[in-house]
């Protein structure tokens, strides 16, 4: 502490003399009582050490609060920790049960799917009957459409092999947006902002943009939304690459923010999905070693966030969530 006081004092200006004393605290406590009074009765240093003994005892309690509070703050983040763990395990332990689903019903469903697919497609084609034909044609797409919700349930339950590598995050977005932008409902508006200042990123492009593309897709079915934010950021305090999509509708209910990642739940009206596309944004992000959180926003609308540590370096070709 002395070359420290060393500088303080000597930034004073004045030339009045100062002591320095050790306060008498706990061996892992340093303090100190500075002073610029020359005490030379034995009065005064009986009342120098009964004050030192005070505000050592004081600076004694304040260490030892500090430390309870940093103790509790570790112990709620060890619960936490905990909490997360077990999350992760039952939801790992019902998506090994869904994998095993999803591929049993694809290897049984796919063959007659085909055929009810082709010979529909066929009938169509030969089909006089302008009703007929009509019966043949929404045949085959309801058959392409179950043939899609197997596929996304198997991208739920499986893990997903990440083939990273650079690229530019800005452009990938850019083109989501545009893909997304002919199916938009009535005047929704998609806004792309992005930091200037962010670099190649070394992730699965193709993962991410699916993930992205659930989020927007998810985004602009919200009721009542007339804007998609499509935020784009790097995080300064721990360099996390953090990827926003945030709606201006009126939010999420409390029920709809606890399932809205369980696979086949939806509150949206009949026919506008299966469910799935938050299910597997959140599995694509984790096979990254990210997360996906869902929250509503103070100011209104709901908010998804991606949040991606390891963007920078490599990433592991396998990633189980």
């Amino acid at each position: 502490m002395l070359p420290w006081l060393g500088d303080c004092l000597s930034q004073g200006g004045d030339q009045l003399q100062r002591w320095v004393l050790p306060l008498p605290c706990s061996p892992h406590v340093t303090a100190a009582l500075l002073h610029d009074r020359c005490l030379d009765t034995d009065r005064e240093r009986k009342t120098l050490e009964a004050l030192l003994r005070t505000w050592g005892a004081a600076v004694d309690a304040a260490a030892e609060h500090q430390s309870a509070g940093r103790l509790v703050e570790q112990f709620a983040q060890a619960n936490r920790t905990l909490a997360e763990a077990r999350d992760t395990l039952a939801r790992a332990q019902a998506l090994a049960s869904l994998g095993e689903l999803a591929a049993g019903a694809a290897h049984e469903m796919n063959n007659p799917l085909a055929i009810i697919s082709g010979r529909s497609h066929l009938l169509a084609g030969r089909s006089q009957d302008p009703e007929l034909k009509v019966m043949a044609e929404q045949i085959v797409q309801e058959s392409h459409h179950l043939s899609d919700m197997i596929t996304a349930l198997r991208d739920v339950a499986e893990p997903a092999i990440i083939n990273v590598r650079l690229f530019d995050l800005p452009e990938l977005l850019h083109q989501v947006v545009r893909k997304v932008s002919p199916k938009r409902n009535g005047d929704v508006r998609v806004k792309l902002v992005i930091d200037e200042e962010l670099p190649s990123v070394c992730l699965g492009p193709d993962h991410i943009a699916k993930a992205v593309h659930e989020l927007l897709r998810n985004a602009l079915e919200a009721q009542a939304s007339r804007q998609i934010e499509l935020r784009v950021h790097i995080d300064p305090q721990d360099d996390r690459l953090i990827i926003q999509v945030k709606d201006d509708g009126p939010g999420l209910s409390d029920h709809s923010l606890a399932h809205a990642f369980d696979p086949f739940f939806s509150d949206k009206p009949a026919g506008r999905g299966p469910g799935l596309g938050l299910a597997v944004a959140r599995r694509l992000v984790e096979a990254h070693r990210g997360r996906l959180t869902l929250e509503n926003a103070a100011d209104g609308g709901a908010v998804a966030t991606i949040w991606l540590s390891a963007w920078r370096g490599t990433q592991p070709q396998r990633g189980v969530a």
